[in-house]
């Protein structure tokens, strides 16, 4: 397990590349939240500024093709999982504390587009898995459906709570036999 809170898929394909032994037959490849991410200290001293993710788009793109392509030549199965989705207002106020809010809202627009931000990186997963014939886990999805996903979802509108973990492990067991089964 390679898990790492924080990591991009960058650094998460670098740590494959430089990691010699693997006792596995499938690669999880989950990435887009922190690719998506956004300098939110500098948008709230300039939001009239350009302010780019962590990974730009496509890079993002790229990288995760890439990386799938580096599983398959070790010999492995790739599996693509979509980020869960954001809890908008809540993501926007755990972010912004200590730091201008207006501002921040001012270079969003509104509080909703940092959800629509982050679904055009789960929106790249997706494509990313069907472009390269490659097995996708949408998590994306399988939480959406929840209608107590806000309940599933921490303070900081983006990490699963405990229950929210409870619930994943369920979904993993219920579909990946489905793909690998």
């Amino acid at each position: 397990n390679h898990a790492r809170f924080g990591a991009t898929v960058t650094e998460g394909l670098q740590d494959f590349e430089q990691t010699t032994t693997l006792e596995a037959k499938v690669v999880a490849i989950e990435y887009g939240g922190n690719d998506c991410n956004l300098n939110w200290d500098s948008i709230s001293r300039a939001p009239e500024q350009p302010h780019d993710a962590a990974t730009p788009l496509d890079l993002f793109e790229e990288t995760l093709g890439r990386f799938v392509q580096a599983v398959r030549d070790r010999g492995l199965q790739p599996v693509l999982i979509t980020p869960p989705p954001l809890l908008a207002q809540r993501f926007v106020d755990w972010v912004s504390k200590g730091l201008n809010g207006s501002a921040i809202l001012r270079f969003l627009g509104d509080v909703e587009h940092v959800y629509r931000w982050q679904e055009r990186y789960s929106i790249v997963v997706r494509k990313v898995a069907y472009t390269l014939s490659c097995h996708l886990f949408d998590l994306r999805d399988a939480m959406l459906a929840r209608m107590d996903y806000p309940q599933l979802c921490g303070v900081d509108g983006m990490h699963l709570t405990e229950a929210g973990h409870r619930v994943l492990a369920d979904v993993v067991e219920q579909r990946l036999p489905l793909v690998y089964g």
